[in-house]
């Protein structure tokens, strides 16, 4: 349902981050560069609709190594482990590498750090993409931590025997690029009063904390919130959970039709903010479809 005299205000910072839009152009020349077939090994980004597009400009998506017997592969933006592009190099494809500059930053901070025989605690979610491919980028034996950040409240009662034996280790610290500041924040104080010698890498990409900052303040000057973006979306699933915690009545949406699902009756202020792999043209849709509704 619209409301009249409905006020539609935007984030200062929507659609793609520097790490997607970079992977986006890089399959839009590679369709014109490298041989066919092109595939991506998993989706290229968290985000179905603009996946979708690309599928229909001839990129494929493809889940299993086997499948692929000549062509070109796109690595997806999260990064693949280090092991299966070894794989792909073996098999000699034509491979393009679209992992996100940031991420591979923190492949090569890890990589360092193994190899300096720290203990590294990783904070993320272990099932996500982006945490397995750092994790791959530790040399085997080297002992490392994943702390698990998509809980409410750490419970660092069940780390403290592993904190004793890590006393006399060298000690560093390294994050997912879209995790919510305020946890990296808490979580490394807790540890930096563990351990004395600690190396703490803030490796949050600028743009999620900067959308973070702007949800925040948003929602200061609406009644609703519309968060737009992928439901794996890690970064647009942490931007929803953000703004719930204001008290503004916030949903999380994926396609333009799931907009008649939400009831704007006696609505005078709407606020966007979208998640890094959300496309201009979705957005587009999606504030030309409310602003049909309001009239």
């Amino acid at each position: 349902m619209g409301s009249k005299g409905l006020t539609i205000i935007l984030s200062k910072t929507v659609g793609f981050c520097y790490g997607v839009k970079n992977a986006i152009k890089i399959v839009e020349k590679s369709l014109l560069k490298y041989p066919h077939p092109i595939y991506t090994l998993g989706p290229l980004i968290h985000n179905k609709s603009e996946v979708k597009r690309l599928q229909n400009l001839g990129i494929k998506h493809i889940d299993k190594l086997e499948k692929i017997k000549s062509g070109s592969i796109i690595t997806r933006t999260h990064g693949i482990e280090k092991n299966i592009m070894e794989i792909l190099k073996s098999k000699k494809l034509n491979v393009i590498n679209g992992t996100c500059p940031f991420i591979k930053k923190i492949q090569n901070i890890v990589s360092v750090l193994s190899k300096k025989k720290y203990f590294i605690f990783i904070l993320g979610d272990k099932n996500h993409p982006e945490i397995k491919s750092v994790v791959s980028y530790i040399k085997p034996g080297n002992n490392f931590l994943i702390i698990d950040v998509s809980k409410e409240n750490i419970d660092f009662k069940k780390y403290y025997r592993i904190f004793n034996m890590l006393k006399k280790h060298k000690i560093a610290v390294v994050s997912q690029t879209t995790i919510p500041f305020e946890k990296f924040d808490k979580i490394t104080k807790e540890l930096n009063n563990i351990f004395k010698n600690i190396k703490i890498y803030n490796t949050i990409c600028a743009s999620s904390i900067r959308r973070q900052k702007e949800a925040l303040e948003l929602a200061k000057n609406v009644e609703v919130i519309i968060v737009i973006g992928g439901k794996h979306s890690a970064n647009t699933k942490h931007l929803f959970e953000l703004s719930k915690t204001t008290g503004v009545k916030a949903y999380h949406i994926e396609q333009e039709n799931e907009i008649d699902n939400i009831n704007l009756s006696n609505i005078k202020k709407l606020g966007i903010i979208t998640g890094a792999s959300t496309p201009d043209w979705l957005i587009k849709n999606i504030v030309n479809k409310l602003k049909k509704l309001k009239k």
